[in-house]
């Protein structure tokens, strides 16, 4: 079975683009966000605090890295 990414651009009242959301089959996974420019961005893991039913752990890794490319190149346009 394929996955299926989605993602979710979203950004707070100062700035457009701030992070990217990356989904895989509906599991959050991590984001990436530029909060320190478009030449410094970070990946963000969900926290323990998150409930684990709406969570990916594990992933392929040529697929993680697939997705991460791609949410960058909608966060920075």
């Amino acid at each position: 079975m394929k996955n299926l990414f989605k993602y979710v651009v979203a950004s707070d009242e100062k700035y457009e683009k701030v992070f990217v959301e990356i989904y895989c089959d509906d599991k959050f996974i991590a984001l990436i966000n530029q909060e320190n420019g478009p030449h410094d961005l970070e990946i963000e893991f969900p926290s323990s605090e998150f409930e684990e039913k709406f969570l990916l752990r594990k992933i392929k890794y040529k697929d993680f890295v697939k997705a991460i490319k791609e949410a960058s190149k909608i966060l920075l346009g």
